[in-house]
């Protein structure tokens, strides 16, 4: 027979934990959520991006109008997006290529929680002086083709027509 030795018996000693050091004091706790307030004040005032002045959207800018938006179908696709469909008639360029006489189709989204105060609505149909940018894209064959997107982001492309924006726009050499 064989002997299998064994071992002495073990004791594991445990210390005492002072529970008041283990859970958050209720002061801590109000300062921890003041913080994260805070925080995402801050988080939130950053996110929103400031409008550009008239000179930098003219700079900016590879075409400037005067038009008309008609024909306005908006689908509310839910509480913080809002598709956006228009017919744009141009009356007067300021700058870039003239189409004005001519018409075009716009399809543009608005997102009321996205950029705080610009664009929260639906612009209603009405006179905007309208900023574009031009776009290289290749049609169904391949070829290019130069189309005209509204200026990014287009919270910043709408501007309503008052006399002393029009007397800007008329005074800067810009075509």
């Amino acid at each position: 027979m064989k002997h299998i030795p064994i071992q002495k018996k073990s004791t594991i000693k445990f210390k005492k934990i002072n529970l008041d050091k283990l859970f958050l004091s209720s002061d801590s706790i109000f300062n921890s959520i003041k913080c994260y307030i805070l925080f995402l004040i801050t988080f939130s005032l950053l996110s929103v991006p400031t409008p550009p002045s008239l000179e930098e959207l003219i700079k900016s800018s590879d075409l400037i109008a005067k038009t008309k938006l008609t024909k306005l179908k908006k689908n509310v696709i839910n509480s913080s997006t809002i598709s956006v469909n228009a017919n744009v008639e141009f009356f007067k360029v300021y700058k870039g290529k003239d189409i004005s006489k001519s018409n075009m189709d716009l399809a543009f989204m608005v997102l009321p929680e996205l950029y705080g105060k610009f664009l929260k609505k639906v612009p209603e149909e009405g006179d905007y002086i309208l900023f574009f940018n031009k776009k290289e894209i290749r049609d169904s064959k391949g070829n290019p083709k130069t189309i005209y997107i509204l200026y990014d982001p287009n919270v910043f492309a709408f501007k309503e027509i008052t006399s002393e924006l029009e007397s800007k726009l008329n005074k800067i050499e810009v075509k």
